[in-house]
């Protein structure tokens, strides 16, 4: 099954029960809107590229660091629409989602996006809510450089496609909530490589865990 039919199912089976707590709120009550904002700590993927750190004098391994198609850090805003009293909220936002190594000032990697999603997010009892929805990650940057292995790349040669994200939260205090994610899609990248021309796909399936506020 393909993400996009995955989310479409996803979503599918979310509309009963929001069509359902919509027919339980009066259709006289104002709807809330508010706003979104979001971090997470992901995990997941498939290595990109990996930098070997040596030891100077000696030429031993020393460590390795790697780029992954689903980390590392990500940083979202957007708004919440709400039915007052309701127990469903739609959600959209926007924000940024990379992952990076700095060696010097010749030798780095960065695989960077700005993802968009919109999430129909249904209450389970009083703090608990269960999310469903489709990503979409915009202007996908994957950047190497490193003058030993004479390796530039470009934007133009990264491509990334929709998929279905599933999210959990709960409510702590106030308008902070801790989050769990999990998000499907992949990474197409060709870079070019001392005269040579090489492409992959690379699964970017990723778990994230972070905190959120609506304010």
């Amino acid at each position: 099954m393909t993400p996009w039919r995955l989310a479409g199912l996803s979503l599918a089976l979310c509309l009963p029960g929001l069509h359902a707590a919509h027919a339980a709120t009066s259709p006289d009550t104002a709807a809330t809107w508010q706003g979104v904002a979001a971090f997470s700590l992901t995990r997941g993927g498939a290595d990109i590229m990996a930098l070997q750190h040596y030891d100077s004098s000696t030429g031993a391994d020393l460590y390795r660091e790697t780029v992954r198609a689903g980390g590392q850090y990500q940083f979202t805003g957007g708004v919440q629409w709400q039915p007052q009293g309701g127990t469903w909220a739609l959600q959209a936002t926007a924000g940024w989602h990379g992952d990076s190594i700095n060696y010097g000032d010749n030798e780095s990697i960065r695989f960077q996006r700005w993802p968009v999603e919109l999430l129909a997010l249904g209450a389970v009892g009083d703090k608990l809510r269960v999310g469903l929805g489709v990503r979409k990650s915009l202007r996908p940057d994957f950047h190497a450089q490193s003058t030993k292995a004479h390796l530039t790349t470009s934007r133009e040669q990264v491509r990334m496609g929709a998929g279905p994200v599933l999210q959990v939260d709960y409510l702590l205090s106030g308008g902070w909530r801790a989050v769990l994610r999990h998000v499907r899609e992949e990474v197409d990248i060709t870079l070019d490589q001392g005269g040579g021309t090489y492409s992959g796909r690379f699964r970017g399936n990723h778990v994230g865990a972070g905190l959120s506020l609506t304010f």
